[in-house]
């Protein structure tokens, strides 16, 4: 039986590790109810609201996780607002392990080498915009950020030359990850531990990775390595569906399958299928 603590236990000095249960553990039908509703971007339409069950949220953290190799010695600065998926998951994979988070008020181009150098920050996740900020205006020459060993990357598409040059500038690595609301946030990701070699091939070709713990990837129609077709994604990471929207719902989620409209390949590059995406069905 998984022990349930209470606030007050957690928050006293002499609590014991405890696992991220609810009090309603042990029902499984309640791990598919609700947990949380964030809202999709909107590229297709309007913002849809995704109901992301506690199985959802909890999978694909862990899932991040395994991927990314965190334990209780990381220290993640958050950058991206909590209302966005990147920052409600991946502030999941510090209570899970008991790492270290850095809240960050905002997003600040001037703040964030200071802030990586005064935290001693071992990773973050931003977005291609922010990439591109840090390349036209941010030095990081006067700050110690040797404890820095990775930067997420992902949410939007990432271009390739820039993500080359922030490597070759900034000496860390750029980890590239694939997903969507609707999968609770990752659903494939570049390994970390690539050797450089391999890595560089990975950021110049612009794979979003190989398919992650919890959850299977398939090109629509299954077709050749390097042809084109829907990403698909099945797994425990995929959320219940849209709120009070039954017709999108049956839409994309269907025979087992959340078809996340984008378009890809996959390819493979050593030992690795990497997976690539070329661009959406439909765009407003």
């Amino acid at each position: 039986d998984i022990p349930i603590a209470s606030v007050d236990h957690l928050l006293s000095s002499q609590a014991d590790p405890a696992d991220l249960e609810p009090e309603w553990s042990g029902n499984p039908e309640r791990e598919q109810d609700a947990n949380i509703i964030l809202y999709t971007s909107g590229t297709t339409g309007n913002p849809k609201g995704v109901l992301l069950t506690r199985q959802s949220i909890t999978s694909n953290a862990d899932g991040i996780v395994r991927w990314l190799g965190f334990d209780e010695h990381e220290r993640l600065s958050l950058l991206l607002p909590l209302h966005h998926v990147n920052s409600t998951v991946f502030s999941i994979t510090m209570l899970i392990t008991g790492g270290t988070l850095i809240l960050n008020s905002r997003y600040s181009v001037s703040r964030f080498w200071p802030v990586i150098a005064a935290e001693k920050a071992t990773a973050t996740s931003i977005v291609p915009t922010i990439m591109a900020d840090l390349l036209s205006q941010a030095d990081q020459e006067n700050h110690d950020i040797s404890a820095l060993k990775k930067i997420m990357i992902g949410s939007a598409p990432v271009p390739a030359n820039l993500a080359c040059r922030f490597h070759d500038r900034f000496g860390v690595r750029l980890i590239q990850g694939y997903g969507a609301t609707e999968v609770s946030l990752r659903v494939t990701g570049v390994p970390p531990d690539l050797p450089e070699d391999a890595y560089r091939v990975a950021l110049e070709q612009n794979a979003i990775g190989v398919e992650l713990s919890h959850n299977n990837i398939r090109i629509d129609g299954d077709p050749p390595d390097g042809e084109l077709g829907e990403i698909l994604v099945r797994g425990p990471v995929v959320a219940g569906g849209y709120l009070n929207k039954p017709d999108a719902t049956a839409e994309v989620f269907k025979n087992g399958w959340f078809h996340t409209g984008d378009i890809g390949c996959q390819r493979t590059i050593g030992d690795h299928t990497f997976y690539f995406i070329h661009g959406r069905k439909k765009e407003i």
